[in-house]
């Protein structure tokens, strides 16, 4: 972006600002999808690491648990060696098969010889003979060779005989230390494994919710300067739109100047010059006095623009006076009215004062006030055409006093409102009457009334006039 500024460029010289708008625009509703997922994420991984872990402790104390088991098997039933010698069982065998079913957590248990044959099934008579081989090949292996137990935690979801979570072990039995067969015990672990897994869950969230916070410092870090930097963003923002506009202000003025005051200027000049000089027919004392007329003329358009300027900067100066105070409308907009009828005694323009019953009171300075409806006044009756009509409306609304001056002139487009309350902004809209001004009226008015504390809404349509509402704080 380049801004021209025209007191330099008299110089001969451009002055180029660069303000780039390209930054990073952070969304805080993604760091909050991504702080969300990431948490889930973690509680997910710890549900199945510590499922998985409970199943482990669980298994671990079944094979415990089955350990003592076989060594009361083998002190029970080994005592007479009779069924691990392909005995049938006795009446005192199946006694002590059903004690040992009763103890808690076991629901099966197989007995096979020291060659592997099976012996026994707990809950099952009469079955066929057939090898720990078939049952479990690398068991048979391990226990033949080193006598060492296995176990295998075992998922009985899809079993319709079996639990939840179940371990089979198989276990050696021994008598006097030498290996007379292998029990297979079948441990029910869905208890144990449901409490170590609720267990492990509540540690689980305990560390989420640890790792959550230390997560959420950072992202509060980072929320923080995010948007911080949305705030410096927005800054430079506006402060690039104060500098185009105080360019364009600057390029306006200059216009202006070379204008509105140059224009006067030279009439007065050139009058002055025939006068002084007496060349033509400034020698006639009703030319004289004709061209007087236009040299005063002259001076109060200068006057008046000079006027303009210095109420426009009062309105911008922060040490300006202003005096606030309960306002009779009535005689201030008569007042008005006057002035700006005797201001244009050739125009048409029929104007209509409507106050309601009790006139509303503002508060405002009586002066700021006044060069509020001069202007919108002064500007109704420039875009009206002879004919026309002004009506200003008093009343109560809400709390605050609206004054509404509506007109029947040229009206205005909808993007050219906006432009209009800008410094030097003139449209020309009504060819029937030479316009006068340089555009500052809507800008002070604007000025005028947030010193007020007041607001002004515009609504026009091209063709069927304008209507200005002013509101203002209630005495």
């Amino acid at each position: 972006m380049t801004i021209a500024n025209p007191f330099a460029a008299r110089a001969g010289k451009t002055w180029r600002g660069q303000i780039s708008t390209r930054l990073f625009r952070p969304r805080a509703g993604l760091l909050t999808v991504l702080y969300v997922v990431l948490t889930l994420g973690i509680l997910y991984v710890l549900y199945i690491d510590f499922e998985n872990r409970a199943r482990h402790v669980a298994a671990l104390q079944a094979e415990k648990y089955a350990m003592s088991w076989a060594e009361f098997l083998g002190h029970g039933i080994g005592r007479e060696a009779g069924i691990f010698q392909g005995n049938v069982p006795t009446d005192a065998d199946r006694r002590f098969m059903a004690s040992a079913l009763s103890v808690p957590g076991i629901f099966q248990f197989k007995l096979f010889a020291p060659n592997g044959d099976l012996l026994l099934v707990s809950n099952a008579d009469g079955l066929a003979m057939s090898p720990l081989r078939d049952h479990n090949a690398e068991v048979a292996e391990v226990v033949a060779a080193t006598g060492a137990s296995q176990s295998f935690l075992k998922d009985g979801r899809t079993k319709a005989d079996r639990p939840d979570v179940y371990v089979e072990t198989y276990v050696p039995v021994r008598v006097g230390g030498k290996i007379i067969g292998v029990a297979e015990v079948y441990l029910d672990e869905s208890v144990a494994a449901r409490h170590f897994h609720l267990e492990f869950l509540a540690l689980g969230v305990e560390v989420t919710g640890a790792i959550a916070v230390l997560l959420l410092v950072p992202c509060i870090t980072v929320y923080m300067v995010l948007r911080r930097l949305r705030a410096q963003r927005r800054d430079l923002i506006a402060q690039r739109q104060r500098a185009e506009r105080a360019e364009q202000v600057k390029a306006d003025f200059m216009a202006c100047m070379s204008h509105d005051l140059r224009t006067p200027l030279n009439s007065i000049l050139g009058f002055s010059d025939l006068m002084r000089h007496g060349i033509g027919r400034a020698k006639d004392a009703e030319a004289c006095a004709e061209y007087a007329d236009m040299i005063h003329n002259s001076g109060s358009n200068m006057l008046a623009l000079v006027n303009d300027i210095l109420d426009l900067s009062a309105v911008e100066s922060t040490k300006s006076a202003y005096n606030a105070r309960p306002l009779e409308l009535g005689s201030v907009l008569s007042a008005c009215i006057a002035e700006v009828r005797a201001a244009n005694p050739d125009r048409d323009v029929a104007i209509h004062l409507d106050l309601s019953d009790p006139p509303p009171v503002p508060l405002i300075d009586p002066h700021a006030f006044n060069r509020i409806a001069s202007n919108l006044l002064s500007n109704a009756i420039k875009f009206t055409a002879d004919g026309g009509r002004i009506d200003i409306r008093g009343r109560m609304a809400g709390g605050d006093v609206h004054v509404d001056f509506i007109d029947t002139g040229v009206g205005l487009a909808p993007e050219e409102i906006q432009r209009i309350v800008e410094p030097f902004a003139q449209l020309g809209r009504n060819p029937h009457v030479a316009q006068k001004g340089v555009g500052l009226g809507l800008a002070i008015v604007k000025g005028l009334l947030v010193k007020a504390g007041g607001a002004m809404e515009i609504t026009s349509t091209p063709g069927q006039g304008t209507t200005v509402t002013v509101t203002l704080p209630a005495a």
